[in-house]
């Protein structure tokens, strides 16, 4: 199938190469088959006409199918690297066509080209049209997700920053189809949550840099989560990186973690929630109760963070676990064996809500849910026994509220418990006359369960 570019594209090629190359370049290629254009490109890959065809020819995924997909990216990229194929027509090859993704990736990603794509896609961002930023932003997110010896991170932080705020911008103020602008955010965002997993392995002298870039760009990931939710889930790492930046932004932060409670409870609402947003939720909220809990005037930040991770007055009704609010349902479905990373981040973020304090922690769940977490990762504060009873009227286990006679009889309960083996006779010898005294007069009516086993002759005494 015989595929073209538009005129748009063939321009912006010329144009392209023009940049790169000065001399003047007339455009005339022959039309083929992507098959046949790839053909004769293999057997001479030096010969620009064929170098065009071979461009103009593969406009579609199938066309890449039919000369071999990722494998003739490959091939293709090889032939970039030696030379054969300009960079200029490779920026643009990989812009304009379904697969040149693979092409791209394959070209960059090289030692000896990322450094300096890196700083041409920063230095040439804010100048150049619509086509060229979108070569850029690919190129920042393709040397962002690679680990590239004498990258320069803070330039490719710096980058990707610019190309954030450019279309944010642009979304902010409806420029182009909002579904593309979300895509390529998308891919910007992800940029960085991939820079973010190198960041504190670059060298000395671009921590800095790279750490400000960071500083700089989480006030508008914060209003990007919060008006955009096709936009959560990526944000969610990079706020989580610097969580004393977001908490700064008051009333941003606030509705960001209204839109994380939202979003978890739809999950936890599930028959079978899913793993991966959960986790990737509770790693959004729990290190997040650190800062929290620290900072002063962040009051309504912590009593969210409080309704999703400490069960309420409501809650323990019952005993916890049994209701559908989010911290009853948190603490039912982590203790299932395939989420207990995500019971270690529930566990953690409460265990900080109630300051690190073995008895606030078991009084708050309960014993039954707390004794995992106590044993494993706590141990040193306390011991892991249940908590002595503190006043809060909660079953030490279940974590149920206790109703007035339910309190009355544990406090008994455990008054027995404290009692030596005379004293719990003595006390034994009280009741029996009692009970003898009340029969006397006529009170009760029943026989002495001692004296029945006795005349039974199931009981004798013994010398």
């Amino acid at each position: 199938m015989i595929g073209h570019l538009h005129t748009y594209d063939i321009t912006y090629t010329i144009s392209l190469l023009e940049v790169h190359n000065p001399t003047q370049y007339h455009f005339s290629p022959p039309k083929m088959s992507s098959k046949t254009a790839y053909e004769d490109f293999q057997s001479e890959p030096q010969d620009p006409l064929l170098c065009d065809a071979l461009k103009m020819s593969l406009t579609t995924a199938q066309a890449w199918t039919q000369i071999g997909g990722i494998s003739a990216a490959d091939d293709i990229a090889t032939h970039v690297l030696d030379g054969s194929l300009d960079e200029a027509s490779t920026l643009n090859l990989a812009a304009t066509v379904s697969n040149g993704y693979f092409l791209l990736r394959q070209y960059i990603t090289s030692a000896t080209k990322a450094p300096k794509l890196v700083n041409w896609a920063t230095t040439t961002y804010p100048d150049t049209d619509e086509r060229g930023k979108m070569i850029c932003r690919r190129i920042l997110f393709l040397c962002s997700s690679e680990r590239i010896e004498g990258l320069n991170v803070a330039t490719l932080a710096k980058g990707l920053e610019l190309g954030l705020t450019d279309l944010q911008d642009q979304l902010e103020k409806k420029k182009q189809d909002k579904n593309l602008l979300l895509q390529h955010l998308r891919e910007i965002l992800s940029g960085f949550v991939c820079l973010i997993t190198v960041y504190k392995t670059v060298r000395e002298d671009q921590e800095k840099q790279t750490s400000e870039t960071l500083k700089q760009i989480v006030p508008h990931v914060l209003t990007l989560a919060t008006q955009n939710p096709e936009l959560l889930y990526p944000c969610i790492p990079i706020i989580s990186c610097r969580p004393d930046v977001a908490v700064e932004s008051q009333k941003l932060f606030v509705t960001y973690l209204e839109t994380l409670e939202v979003q978890l409870k739809q999950v936890l609402c599930a028959t079978y929630p899913d793993i991966t947003a959960l986790a990737q939720l509770l790693y959004g909220l729990a290190p997040l109760v650190p800062i929290v809990t620290t900072v002063d005037g962040a009051e309504p930040a912590r009593e969210i963070l409080c309704r999703v991770f400490l069960p309420s007055d409501e809650d323990r009704k019952e005993a916890i676990g049994k209701t559908k609010s989010i911290p009853s349902r948190l603490l039912k479905v982590t203790e299932e064996p395939e989420f207990q990373d995500c019971k270690f981040l529930v566990n953690e973020a409460q265990w900080v809500l109630c300051e690190e304090n073995k008895d606030k922690f078991t009084d708050a769940i309960g014993f039954g849910y707390a004794a995992g977490y106590l044993t494993g990762f706590a141990a040193s504060s306390a011991s892991t026994g249940p908590a002595s009873n503190s006043g809060f009227g909660y079953d030490k286990v279940t974590g149920q509220k206790l109703t007035p006679e339910l309190q009355e009889l544990k406090k008994l309960q455990e008054q027995i418990s404290a009692m030596s083996p005379e004293e719990k006779e003595r006390e034994a010898e009280k009741l029996m006359y009692l009970f003898n005294r009340m029969k006397e007069l006529g009170i009760v009516n029943f026989d002495h369960p001692m004296r029945a086993a006795q005349e039974s002759g199931r009981f004798e005494e013994l010398d």
